[in-house]
């Protein structure tokens, strides 16, 4: 049974705003890739998949990893319980390979990575940002549509423009899509609105 030397991970940017997340553990000198021993134990054992069976797996308890070709590992589940907690969606349908992919979405997930004194962790300083700035934010909050759009939103056109306007402040992308097309048209158009009257009063000198 070998003991874990050291844990690093890695951010890299992949395409249209995904990123994969290669996480690693070093054992006798060889960095060996984290994310399928991981999956070979949530498959061994069902307490890593369920959050209230997680909280009751001790931090002292020595967790087994098994590698490919055959090495067993030994790790105490303090270190692997947070990743479980924040990172276990990211594992279904895993069918190999050494990486995750996470999207700008999945950015408040590094937390537990960006812990220089657990990871030596190594990412995009703009997601790490992004990550730090979705912490801090309210959540979705009720605004009020702008004076001028000459519009009476619905409750429902409200949350979705409340939910656009959220992330045009947090620079993310998203769709605003239902089976109400006509319903859900008039939406975009206050965040749009807002954003032109804000440029405006921007560039009057």
């Amino acid at each position: 049974m070998l003991d874990v030397d050291g844990w690093e991970a890695d951010l890299v940017e992949s395409d249209n705003g995904w990123f994969n997340l290669d996480m690693g553990i070093i054992v006798e000198g060889q960095r060996l890739p984290l994310a399928p021993l991981l999956a070979g134990l949530f498959r061994r054992d069902a307490r890593w998949l369920e959050a209230l069976q997680l909280a009751f797996i001790p931090d002292d308890e020595p967790v087994e990893l098994q590698t490919a070709n055959g090495k067993r590992l030994r790790v105490p589940a303090g270190r692997i319980k947070p990743l479980a907690a924040t990172l276990i969606d990211l594992f279904d349908g895993f069918s190999g390979g050494e990486t995750l992919r996470l999207s700008r979405f999945d950015a408040p997930r590094l937390a537990e990575l960006n812990d220089t004194s657990r990871w030596q962790f190594r990412g995009q300083s703009d997601v790490l940002a992004l990550a730090d700035k979705l912490r801090a934010a309210q959540g979705i909050v009720d605004i009020a549509p702008p004076a001028g759009l000459g519009l009476e939103l619905r409750p429902y056109q409200r949350e979705g423009l409340a939910w656009l306007q959220f992330l045009r402040e947090q620079d993310l992308s998203g769709i605003l899509a239902d089976d109400m097309v006509s319903a859900k048209q008039p939406r975009p158009w206050p965040t749009c609105y807002s954003k032109r009257k804000a440029a405006a009063s921007t560039s009057r000198p």
